[in-house]
């Protein structure tokens, strides 16, 4: 149980330190809509779900290998609560339209990203 959580306080601490990065990075440039938050969460959804179909069926991984990739680093790198709070912030802001689109953008875009990540991860591994 010990060892576990080291691999998942190792995965957290890259996976929060990526999603500042990429706030760092992009939220300066894009004010009146959270892309930062909105690329974390889709590419942790595009990741997670070449992660899954790979573990589960391709090379399967150690209980310390998903404890790091998906409890740690993608759960640390993705963020519901501050997607919450921006879409929240667009509606009291009198912003209900881009409200909406970040609603969808963050579930059906995450949705979709998680199933082009599998559709990914089949491709390129019944190529090789």
């Amino acid at each position: 149980m010990f060892v576990q959580a080291v691999y998942i306080s190792l995965g957290a601490i890259l996976g929060a330190l990526s999603r500042w990065g990429v706030g760092l990075a992009l939220n300066p440039y894009f004010m009146a809509f959270p892309l930062g938050t909105l690329i974390v969460n889709l590419l942790g959804c595009f990741v997670i779900g070449i992660v899954l179909p790979v573990g589960a069926v391709y090379i399967p991984l150690s209980i310390g290998a998903r404890a790091f990739l998906i409890t740690g680093l993608l759960g640390s790198f993705t963020t519901f609560s501050t997607f919450s709070a921006e879409t929240i912030y667009l509606f009291i802001t009198a912003q209900p339209l881009r409200g909406i689109l970040c609603v969808l953008a963050h579930v059906v875009g995450g949705l979709i990203a998680t199933y082009l990540g599998i559709l990914t991860t089949k491709a390129i591994l019944h190529i090789i």
